[in-house]
């Protein structure tokens, strides 16, 4: 084993920049070794912040086309397209700004932030395939999870 030796005269050479660079990347070092190895993750949402989840198939059409959600709380939309028409190689959602590319046989997952009642429709790139986000109060989404036109849950699986 080699031995590694520190000159003191060296270290007591540098200066104050030297230093603070020295400090600045022990400090660096050690927080992401921190943030690695603390076993973490990000704060779980607040029930009112838990994203609502649905799939939509893609097959010369979006099934379902109509997907009710709960207004105020973020959505997450996995769509599987199960074609290779040109046509659904995209999905656009105008009202939120995205356009979103459809690879055929995978899942796309698609994260849309909390809304105000109302509904955001979807459509292919060509307008010939469409479907609605129809974004309901909370009494609404319960009254439509007991009618089963609901296609949303929490995540974690408990029904909306």
């Amino acid at each position: 084993m080699d031995k590694i030796t520190v000159n003191l005269g060296t270290l007591a050479s540098l200066g104050v920049l030297e230093w603070l660079i020295a400090l600045a990347g022990v400090s660096v070092t050690a927080g992401v070794w921190i943030w690695f190895l603390s076993g973490r993750t990000h704060a779980r949402p607040r029930n009112s912040e838990q994203a609502q989840e649905a799939r939509v198939r893609v097959k010369g059409r979006y099934m379902p086309d109509r997907v009710f959600v709960e207004a105020g709380r973020p959505v997450r939309l996995t769509f599987f397209r199960e074609e290779t028409a040109p046509c659904s190689e995209g999905v656009v959602f105008p009202d939120y700004g995205r356009h979103v590319s459809l690879p055929a046989y995978r899942d796309v997952v698609i994260e849309l932030p909390p809304s105000e009642p109302g509904e955001h429709e979807f459509t292919c790139q060509m307008g010939m395939l469409r479907g609605s986000l129809i974004v309901v109060g909370k009494d609404e989404a319960i009254r439509h999870s007991e009618n089963r036109t609901v296609a949303v849950h929490q995540s974690g699986g408990s029904a909306l």
